[in-house]
């Protein structure tokens, strides 16, 4: 629509790049006014009016530093940065939604005890506090300077410009789904950040409200059989459907690979991998309930004689694939640590609404931290590796 009543143009140069655009008719009188929330209006005389032809930013982008100090915006909400090692600095504010005050840390920082916390996928604070760190030629690097600078709050590695280093509050951060850099905030306890490398809360369900929506954990509701137990169809009273794991008892009592699968699920973030939504621990059962793939899985897909008279045409077999193979490389490569899946097969990969896969199922894969790039794998139960 702008194009018809604008001309853009472009330049640049050694000095920089300038952009502008110039009216195509030039008897249209237009206002540009900026207000004091920070939104900028375009207006267009009509008549004697003054109708608002664009402004931005529009309702989908947060207002600058909205989650106030050590908050971050996700998903249309404001949360702190990383909720189980800060909370909201006014309580009565955050339940009124009003977070200008932001977060505060549960332990205070030291000189003893330091380590870091991962924030990922994030777009990076307001640089009004941070410094350029040395000329640091790896993230290790970067951690050893900003450790080494009691007031360094948080550190990011961007590979075209090497170490930023924050100083006082950070603010004005944003969540994405699978992009963006990575944060290092600084915490009081390494075996904390240890624990809780990762931003995402999950919900907990209550036991009756999961075995309502899967009628009583009905046989008839059972979509599929996973390595830690059967996979259940639910709908909850809001209609929302979900899938839910109902963890075996062998499962439960040597829950290693529990362990892993919360573990992993909890630091992951990619549009190819199943989303957990929240877990229910009552009544003795162990459940994980998980975003609901309503096409199953991709072995159904290919095999089920019932799907094999339509099936898959090669277009969709190629983007399958590829999409697969980016879930993939987000597990080797970009989530900042080596991940392997170690059961990559088709009952594992599961497919939603649109047909888009998802790599599900990690309760056997491994993490390897920093430079650890071999491993023994187990004999028993390790799933395939190809």
């Amino acid at each position: 629509m702008t194009q018809d009543l604008v001309k853009f143009f472009v330049s640049s140069g050694d000095n920089g790049a300038y952009f502008w655009y110039e009216p195509q008719d030039l008897s249209v009188l237009w206002r540009l006014v900026l207000k004091s929330n920070g939104t900028t209006y375009r207006y267009k005389l009509n008549g004697s009016d003054w109708i608002e032809y664009w402004k931005a930013p529009d309702e989908s982008t947060p207002s600058y530093a909205i989650c106030g100090p050590y908050g971050i915006y996700v998903d249309g909400d404001c949360k702190c940065c990383v909720e189980t090692l800060f909370h909201p600095k006014n309580g009565n504010d955050w339940k009124n939604r009003i977070f200008s005050e932001g977060c505060e840390r549960n332990v205070p920082l030291n000189d003893t005890y330091n380590g870091f916390v991962a924030l990922r996928n994030v777009k990076l604070p307001d640089t009004i506090n941070a410094v350029s760190a040395g000329n640091g030629s790896t993230g290790s690097d970067c951690e050893t300077w900003c450790m080494k600078n009691s007031s360094c709050v948080a550190y990011a590695y961007i590979e075209w410009q090497g170490c930023l280093a924050w100083f006082g509050d950070i603010i004005d951060m944003e969540q994405f789904l699978d992009e963006g850099a990575t944060l290092y905030i600084r915490v009081a306890s390494k075996r904390v950040v240890e624990m809780y490398p990762y931003v995402q809360v999950f919900e907990i369900f209550d036991y009756n409200t999961i075995r309502d929506a899967t009628d009583n954990f009905s046989d008839s509701n059972i979509v599929g059989h996973g390595q830690m137990g059967p996979v259940y169809k639910g709908v909850l009273e809001n209609r929302q459907v979900i899938a839910v794991k109902k963890l075996t008892r062998s499962v439960q009592n040597g829950n290693e690979q529990l362990r892993n699968e919360l573990y992993l699920l909890a630091i992951l973030k990619h549009k190819n991998l199943v989303r957990l939504m929240g877990f229910c621990i009552q009544q003795q059962e162990i459940i994980l309930c998980f975003e609901f793939m309503r096409n199953g899985s991709l072995d159904k897909m290919l095999f089920d004689a019932r799907l094999l008279e339509e099936g898959l045409n090669w277009e969709q077999r190629h983007g399958l694939i590829t999409k697969i193979a980016s879930g993939l490389l987000y597990l080797h490569d970009e989530n900042g640590d080596t991940i392997i899946h170690r059961d990559i097969k088709p009952g594992n990969i599961l497919l939603d609404e649109n047909m888009n896969p998802r790599i599900a199922d990690f309760g056997i894969a491994r993490l390897f931290e920093g430079d650890r790039s071999t491993f023994t794998a187990s004999t028993d139960g390790a799933g395939t590796m190809h």
